[in-house]
C-alpha cells in the first residue's frame, strides 16, 4: 500500500469524503477512474452515516482533549472545512526518517536508497533508532497529529478503535523546525518548493490529445536527500494547514 498525507477533519477522512492526489490526477487528465454516483436514497444513507461518524469522532476528540488539555481550535465537520493532501509514498517518507536518524547520530547519510527500501534494511539504522526512540514522532512512526498547541506523544486508539501512535501538530512543527535547522537551514519558500522540485525523478510526456503528463521515471535507486526534502515539504505544508485550520493530520496507508 502507498502512503498519502491528509490534513482535514476526521469526519471527512473516515467517511472518505476526500480525494487523494492520484484520484485528482486521474480526473484532471481523463484517465480511467470510476466514480460511483449515489441515488437520492443512497445520499440520505451517506448523510446519516456521516452524522454517526461525526458523533464518534467528537467523543474521541473529547477524550483526547481531556488527556492533553483543550482550549485550542479543533474543527470537526463533514464537508465545510477544506482539506490538504499529497503523496510522499513510503520511499520518500522513509528517506526522511533515515536522514533524521543518521544526522542526529552524526553518521554519514547514504547517498542513495533502493526503491521499496525499509529503514531497517539500512546498516546501523536499528542501532541509531534505538538511541532516539521517543524523541522523534517522525522516526517513531506517528500516525495521527491532533491540532492542539501542546507537545504530546502517546499511544491510544484512533476513532476506528485501532491502536495508533498520536501526537500534536505543534509537536510536529517544532520537530520539523529542528530538523530543518540542523540539516538544511532552508527558508519557508525553499521548503515549499521542494514538493515540486525534489523527490522522485519524472519524465514529461504528452498523450495523443497533447495533454502534458508527468510520469515517475522507472528506476531502482533514488537520491536520499532529494526524497527526504520532498517528504519534508509535504509534511511541513500539511502541518501548517493543520495548525491554521484546526484539523488533524493523518498518515493514510
Amino acid at each position: 500500500m502507498g502512503l498519502d498525507i491528509y490534513a482535514g477533519t476526521l469526519t471527512r477522512y473516515y467517511t472518505r469524503n476526500w480525494k487523494t492526489v492520484t484520484q485528482q490526477f486521474s480526473e484532471q487528465y481523463g484517465f480511467n477512474y470510476k466514480v460511483i454516483r449515489q441515488s437520492e436514497d443512497g445520499q440520505r444513507e451517506q448523510t446519516a452515516r456521516a452524522d454517526d461518524v461525526y458523533n464518534i469522532v467528537c467523543q474521541w476528540k473529547s477524550r483526547i482533549e481531556n488527556y492533553i488539555g483543550s482550549g485550542d481550535k479543533w474543527t470537526e465537520d463533514y464537508d465545510k472545512t477544506p482539506y490538504y493532501t499529497d503523496k510522499p509514498d513510503w520511499d520518500a517518507y522513509n528517506a526522511l526518517r533515515l536522514v533524521i536518524a543518521f544526522k542526529s547520530r552524526g553518521k554519514e547519510i547514504p547517498k542513495t536508497v533502493k526503491k521499496g527500501f525499509s529503514c531497517e534494511d539500512i546498516d546501523e539504522f536499528g542501532e541509531i533508532y534505538s538511541h532516539i526512540k521517543g524523541q522523534s514522532t517522525l522516526v517513531d512512526g506517528c500516525e495521527i497529529y491532533v491540532p492542539l498547541f501542546k507537545d504530546a506523544y502517546f499511544e491510544y486508539v484512533n476513532p476506528a478503535m485501532e491502536k495508533s501512535k498520536i501526537s500534536t501538530s505543534l509537536a510536529l512543527m517544532d520537530e520539523l523546525d529542528r530538523v530543518n535547522s540542523n540539516i538544511w537551514g532552508a527558508d519557508r519558500q525553499t521548503i515549499i518548493s521542494w514538493a515540486s522540485g525534489e523527490g522522485y525523478p519524472v519524465e514529461v510526456t504528452a498523450d495523443e490529445n497533447g495533454r502534458i503528463i508527468h510520469k515517475t521515471t522507472q528506476t531502482e535507486e533514488y537520491d536520499t536527500q532529494s526524497l527526504a526534502k520532498f517528504a519534508f515539504s509535504i509534511m511541513f505544508r500539511a502541518c501548517e494547514f493543520s495548525l491554521k485550520n484546526g484539523v488533524c493530520l493523518v498518515l493514510d496507508f
